[in-house]
Formats: structure tokens, C-alpha cells, sequence
């Protein structure tokens, strides 16, 4: 269940998303955030009461949205699957390309090991359960879901190699579009 906040407490954590997005999320510092914010360093460590508590905070709000946004596209239920596939992967590419800091903040931990810590990791289940709506909810179903999410984050976390080996470009809308398109029909064979 998601955290009342007051209207301070959402704009320090969403200056704080945007100063991870802006300088990376070893470089953002408190006092780029409360500056970002319109706020002192004391409201910050009023609120939060740590750095760290911040940036948990506000990465787990920027998941739980994106969450709950993931869990409205795959469930339209007048949307035939391939649709619906195809509109989270668009949805998935988009982000990557307009957020790639806080992209790069969420999955540089499960690469390094820390899988456990990782907001990204712990959102999976969620997805994958929403997923089995569409493929089913058997052994090969889930094996299904977790391959259609690891063919979106791949490109997400390494796009210019994604790029130089595929021909797709996240950069580009098309070529992001053309790719959900080409993998809401593979996985629906």
C-alpha cells in the first residue's frame, strides 16, 4: 500500500528522481535535491531523514507508478493480447529512453549481485503475474513471461548494444514501435 505524502514530501521525491535523472544516482546530492525542490536541507531531513532514505523512497515511488500503469495496460480487457503486449513494451522502451538514469540506478544493482535490493527485481513478480493474464499460468507460461521481460530490460540497460546488434534504436519512436510490435507476435505464436 502506497505511503500518504504530503505535497512537500512528492516534490522533494520528485526532484529527487529528476536530479537521478539529471546527474546519475551517485552524483545526486541532497543539496542539488532541496534546491531542485524549492526547499531547505532541513525539510529534507525532516521528511526523509537520510540520503538513502530519500532515494528509496523516491525510487519506489517512480516503480510503484510505474507498476500500477504496467498492471492498467496489461489488464484492458477490450484490447486483444497482442495489443496489450505490444502497448507495455512501447510503454517499457519509452521509459528506458526518456529515464535511462534512473534505468541504469534500478538494474545496476541486479547486475552487480544485489538483486535483492533492487526495486526493478522485486517489481518482477508483479509483472510476471499480470503477464500470465495473457500467456497462462503454467511452468512454460512463466518461462514465457520471464522471456518477454528479459528481451525489453535488455535493450533498457544496454541500448547502443542492443542497437549495434539488432538494428533497433530506442532512440528512434518507429524503430521502438516496429520492435513491441515484433515481439507481442513472437511470444503470442
Amino acid at each position: 500500500m502506497e505511503k500518504k505524502r504530503t505535497a512537500t514530501e512528492t516534490r522533494i521525491l520528485e526532484a529527487t528522481l529528476a536530479c537521478i535523472e539529471r546527474d546519475g544516482i551517485e552524483k545526486a546530492t541532497v543539496r542539488a535535491i532541496s534546491s531542485e525542490a524549492g526547499v531547505n536541507i532541513a525539510a529534507i531531513n525532516y521528511h526523509f531523514r537520510s540520503k538513502d532514505q530519500l532515494i528509496e523512497e523516491a525510487m519506489t515511488m517512480a516503480l510503484d507508478n510505474a507498476n500500477a500503469d504496467w498492471n492498467e495496460i496489461l489488464s484492458e480487457g477490450d484490447a486483444v493480447p497482442g495489443e496489450r503486449l505490444e502497448s507495455f513494451a512501447n510503454y517499457i522502451l519509452d521509459g528506458a529512453q526518456r529515464y535511462p538514469k534512473i534505468v541504469d540506478a534500478e538494474f545496476t544493482g541486479i547486475l552487480n549481485g544485489e538483486g535483492d535490493k533492487c526495486h526493478a527485481a522485486r517489481s518482477m513478480a508483479n509483472v510476471e503475474e499480470t503477464l500470465s493474464m495473457i500467456f497462462g499460468d503454467n511452468d512454460e507460461a512463466k518461462a514465457k513471461a520471464t522471456a518477454f521481460i528479459g528481451a525489453l530490460f535488455m535493450p533498457a540497460i544496454t541500448p547502443e548494444l542492443f542497437a549495434s546488434t539488432t538494428g533497433f534504436s530506442l532512440e528512434d519512436s518507429k524503430s521502438r514501435t516496429a520492435y513491441a510490435r515484433m515481439l507481442a507476435r513472437l511470444f503470442l505464436r
